[in-house]
């Protein structure tokens, strides 16, 4: 009898080892695969929703348009990015620095004096 019940301790004890091994991995997984926000404009709309987005480093922003034609257009001088987004069609920029990176659509804002006007949003990394 006393064989058996260390047999069973000690399988027990492995099947214990074997689920904190594989949780350990998958947690280790996980953190390693940047996760991605999203910036839509849904029905033609002129207003990115949301319009402020809060990321954390290395983490991707995705811009989509639903209809309608736009652009993401960096202004602020802190980084540099224009892309055209047609109905259906999005864009990824991933942040590797902290930092407020805003943008804005050239085709339904405007920006003026550092100030933006319509179309604005901002990336707070």
């Amino acid at each position: 009898y006393p064989r058996r019940t260390e047999r069973g301790e000690w399988a027990m004890r492995m099947k214990r080892i074997g689920v904190v091994a594989a949780l350990v991995v998958g947690l280790t997984a996980a953190a390693s695969v940047p996760a991605t926000a999203a910036v839509v404009i849904k029905g033609g709309g002129t207003r990115w929703r949301p319009s402020v987005v809060d990321v954390d480093r290395r983490e991707r922003v995705r811009w989509r348009a639903v209809s309608g034609t736009h652009t993401v257009r960096a202004y602020g001088g802190n980084w540099k990015f224009s892309k055209r987004i047609g109905p259906g069609q999005s864009v990824k920029r991933r942040f590797a620095k902290r930092g407020r990176y805003r943008f804005f659509c050239s085709i339904h804002g405007s920006v003026a004096g550092g100030n933006c006007t319509g179309m604005c949003g901002r990336v707070l990394v």
